[in-house]
């Protein structure tokens, strides 16, 4: 989350980006530090057994988050009229549980060992 909105902050209020490009880019990096955390930190078990399988599935569900907080950004700053950080905090409520929840049930469960 620091590494989406900071990075996000960053880029519009210091690198003059737009801000949605700009939030792609650091919900991308956000994932990678989620997969890295998640892997080693957050979950104790998981059910992929290389790493990069693991990667790509957590990446393809990523994307559904990625959908929906570009969405939620532009829709509530172009349409709603709020900042684009007022915007990006409903848009990380919008996208975090949904990918928090597929990721878990998809990649971070027991995997079933084959006797």
């Amino acid at each position: 989350m620091l590494v989406d909105a900071g990075g996000l902050f960053l880029l519009v209020e210091k690198a003059h980006w737009h801000y949605l490009p700009a939030a792609v880019l650091c919900f991308t990096l956000g994932s990678l530090v989620a997969f890295v955390l998640s892997t080693v930190w957050v979950f104790e078990e998981h059910s992929f057994r290389r790493w990069h399988d693991g990667f790509l599935a957590f990446t393809l569900i990523g994307l559904v988050g990625l959908v929906i907080n570009t969405s939620l950004l532009w829709s509530c700053t172009e349409w709603g009229g709020l900042p684009y950080m007022a915007s990006k905090g409903v848009a990380a409520l919008g996208s975090f549980g949904i990918n928090f929840i597929l990721r878990k049930m998809a990649l971070f469960t027991t995997r079933a060992s084959s006797a």
